[in-house]
């Protein structure tokens, strides 16, 4: 998924697009952790919020890959409908 095509960014500095692509990570890995910790214990939310604030990525994607057979398909579904929710957002302003 090419997210400066998804989302027009062609036509903007390196910088804006740099920008928007860390604002949509964020969100992204936040509705992430939401989603998924909704279908794990608390204990291992908890783990997964330290993992998420230590920043180490092999940890927190081998922890995602254990505990969430779906995580691949999560991501994608979370990727696709911020996607969407920034073009419905862009459009109505």
């Amino acid at each position: 998924m090419d997210i400066i095509k998804e989302l027009n960014l062609e036509k903007f500095s390196e910088e804006e697009k740099n920008k928007v692509l860390a604002k949509f990570t964020g969100s992204l890995a936040k509705r992430i952790m939401v989603r998924v910790c909704n279908g794990l214990s608390a204990e291992e939310c908890g783990e997964l919020d330290e993992l998420g604030k230590m920043g180490d990525e092999t940890k927190l994607n081998d922890f995602l890959n254990k505990k969430v057979t779906d995580i691949e398909k999560i991501r994608r579904e979370e990727a696709e409908d911020l996607i969407d929710s920034i073009k419905r957002f862009a459009v109505a302003k």
